[in-house]
């Protein structure tokens, strides 16, 4: 068990002073993070829709929306305009929509002055722009943009509702959540393919594998110490990666036992099954360059197939056979529906089943065809 022990402590200490793999491994995913985030934060602009609640026979209370329509046309904003009765206003409101209501409006004996209560009611979470209409509202009824003041309205009063999970979904949490599993499962591949497959045949091609065959502790215990390290590495970065997104972007990630251990799990399962497809790939290639050219053959469409990124839509029936049939997809969707969604592993059955084949197989037939030598 030592001698397990010290192998993996070498491993771990070769793999960290190779700076090379230390940025491709912990610094690039970070990189892309912030580059898709910040594309995806500039989103279309979703006109607010503001609607008028109206009582029954209330003529200066519709001369208010008449006016305040005019003005609010004039401005930039992107609004539209809806007039609904009091008994028919709605009581969830999607992000984009606001409620305005007047109350004890009525004549003073000053002429042509107006005075009444203001309601806003918006989403719980409403967006930016809806706040933007409602400042500026409050900036015509507090007399500050109307040519001719003659409504005196009290401080408008915001009414938020309890949101509307099925309308609100934060769209840029949820791009956060995608692409930051995206990017975790993404590595781990990359690692198990690059940082493992391409280390085997480098060694293999340098004859450095043979004096394995004749260490005391066996070919088995460091090939095991071999993959554990990569595991423990992959692992490592995955709850360093999450962490920095979650305080970055606020992806909701739970910080509980339960969660955490269903995490290092789902690494550990993703990375076991692509590791075993990456000795598969380096049991007889003598050559880094070849080894290369496969795995990259391997690695981008699994990349693209699988919808890491963004959702991936075909009308060809078999290529949405094959990326079903990947690894990769599954196992991605698994990530974050555990994780995010409070999902269970006894959901995933068989996505399980599918990450046990596609690793089990992989890694009998090497054990089969592997060769320790580059003259074998």
């Amino acid at each position: 068990m030592n001698k397990f022990i010290e192998l993996v402590k070498i491993e771990l200490l070769v793999f960290v002073r190779d700076y090379v793999a230390l940025f491709w491994t912990f610094l690039f995913p970070f990189f892309i993070l912030v580059v898709f985030m910040s594309m995806s934060s500039k989103e279309e602009v979703i006109n607010t829709e503001l609607f008028f609640i109206e009582q029954m026979e209330n003529d200066i209370q519709k001369q208010y929306f008449r006016e305040l329509e005019t003005k609010l046309l004039s401005t930039s904003l992107p609004i539209s305009f809806n007039t609904l009765t009091s008994e028919s206003s709605a009581v969830d409101l999607a992000a984009n929509q606001v409620q305005i209501k007047l109350s004890n409006v009525h004549e003073t004996q000053e002429k042509n002055k107006i005075k009444g209560d203001v309601f806003f009611y918006s989403n719980a979470q409403p967006t930016e722009n809806v706040l933007g209409v409602i400042n500026v509202i409050e900036l015509l009824n507090n007399n500050l943009m109307l040519n001719e003041p003659r409504w005196t309205l009290t401080p408008s009063k915001l009414i938020k509702q309890k949101n509307d999970t099925s309308q609100t979904a934060d769209a840029g949490t949820g791009t956060a959540q995608h692409m930051t599993i995206g990017l975790i499962c993404m590595t781990i591949l990359s690692t198990s393919l690059f940082g493992f497959s391409v280390v085997l045949v480098q060694l293999r091609a340098t004859n450095s594998l043979k004096m394995y065959q004749i260490m005391p502790m066996g070919t088995a215990l460091y090939s095991s110490a071999f993959i554990i390290s990569r595991m423990l590495i992959m692992i490592i970065f995955s709850i360093i990666f999450i962490v920095i997104a979650d305080i970055t972007y606020s992806l909701g990630f739970e910080y509980s036992l339960t969660t955490l251990l269903s995490f290092i799990l789902l690494v550990a399962i993703g990375s076991l099954t692509f590791i075993c497809i990456g000795i598969l790939v380096a049991s007889r290639v003598t050559s880094p360059t070849a080894a290369n050219g496969i795995i990259n053959i391997i690695f981008f469409p699994l990349i693209f197939l699988s919808g890491l990124f963004f959702p991936i839509e075909s009308n060809i029936e078999w290529l949405s056979s094959v990326a079903s049939a990947l690894p990769l997809k599954d196992y991605a969707i698994m990530f974050r529906e555990i994780i995010f969604n409070s999902g269970s592993f006894s959901n995933f059955s068989n996505t399980l089943l599918i990450m046990f084949l596609w690793g089990g197989i992989p890694f009998f037939i090497a054990q089969k065809i592997f060769i320790w030598n580059a003259n074998d």
